[in-house]
């Protein structure tokens, strides 16, 4: 569901489509090695991250209020662990005297990925995907999946305050 949102914001934000303007089909999706029934060819010029600056968010972890007032250092603990282990992953794709993934131009991709979304391009942290969260909010609000906008405080009360 996520993906469908960010989708239908980016067509109406960069192309001015609106999602109730597009017909949608969806076809086989839980098929696997389906062939598209619809090839999906996207120009270069679709592929708007260096432009917006946006990265779509599809994942959250969150923690129970009860579970925090049990261990109040949880969060922290566990988002610096997080962070350990993204470190320690981006920093084994930048190992050239060995393939850390089954990739054949593993160092072209990650080359192209950090020209168009800088160096940190999976930032963990509120403060670091906030404009990211924003959007996600409008786009959830201007597609009716939402009723009112949220704002980023509103959803992580205990981080932000």
């Amino acid at each position: 569901m996520t993906a469908n949102v960010w989708a239908r914001g980016l067509l109406s934000d960069e192309y001015g489509v609106r999602s109730d303007e597009i017909h949608w089909v969806i076809g086989g999706v839980e098929s696997p090695g389906r062939d598209e029934k619809i090839p999906v060819t996207l120009p270069e010029s679709f592929r708007s991250t260096k432009k917006t600056r946006l990265f779509p968010l599809m994942h959250v972890v969150g923690i129970r209020k009860d579970v925090i007032a049990r261990a109040p250092e949880l969060p922290t603990l566990l988002f610096s662990a997080f962070e350990v282990g993204r470190r320690h992953a981006v920093s084994q794709l930048h190992q050239s005297n060995v393939d850390t993934a089954m990739l054949p131009w593993l160092d072209a991709h990650l080359r192209v990925t950090e020209e168009a979304m800088g160096k940190d391009y999976w930032p963990y942290g509120v403060e670091a995907n906030r404009k990211d969260i924003e959007t996600l909010c409008r786009y959830s609000h201007e597609q009716g999946i939402i009723r009112n906008r949220i704002k980023v405080e509103d959803l992580f009360p205990l981080i932000l305050s």
